[in-house]
């Protein structure tokens, strides 16, 4: 199996867990912690493990370095990524079932593909696009038959 294919499938679990804890932690029939609490102890995980992966690298690393539209492109990402979870927080804290909220919001899964094609032109070849094509049909019939 390819590195990269790995890596995303660990990527899913990750989020996958992410979405079940988050439940765990914001919804009313469970601890009812908060969206505020739930950020804070959030954005504290994510420093402690960015912290250890900067310690933990072989890489070298240089803030001078950095390309000023890289910086900027991060910060952005920093806000829609802070949006997105504040939405998502305040949803599962309202009552939503994270069972039928997630195949919604995993729509996500399209922009990226769409971008990627259209934008990066990473166009895939012919036996590729129809099964990207297909896939991408298929998530959006998966999302509309949760959601209803």
């Amino acid at each position: 199996m390819e590195q990269w294919l790995i890596l995303s499938l660990i990527a899913a679990a990750c989020w996958g867990i992410y979405n079940f804890v988050i439940k765990v932690i914001v919804g009313r029939d469970f601890l009812n912690s908060g969206v505020k609490t739930a950020i804070l102890f959030i954005v504290i995980g994510i420093l402690i493990t960015f912290a250890a992966y900067f310690i933990l690298s072989r890489q070298a690393f240089s803030i001078s370095a950095v390309n000023s539209k890289a910086a900027l492109f991060g910060i952005f990402l920093g806000f829609v990524w802070g949006i997105g979870t504040i939405v998502f927080l305040r949803s599962l804290s309202n009552g939503a079932d994270v069972s039928r909220m997630a195949p919604i919001f995993n729509l996500s899964i399209l922009l990226p593909v769409a971008f990627g094609i259209i934008l990066l032109g990473e166009l895939p070849d012919k036996a590729q696009a129809l099964r990207v094509i297909i896939g991408a049909a298929l998530t959006i019939i998966g999302a509309t038959l949760v959601a209803m």
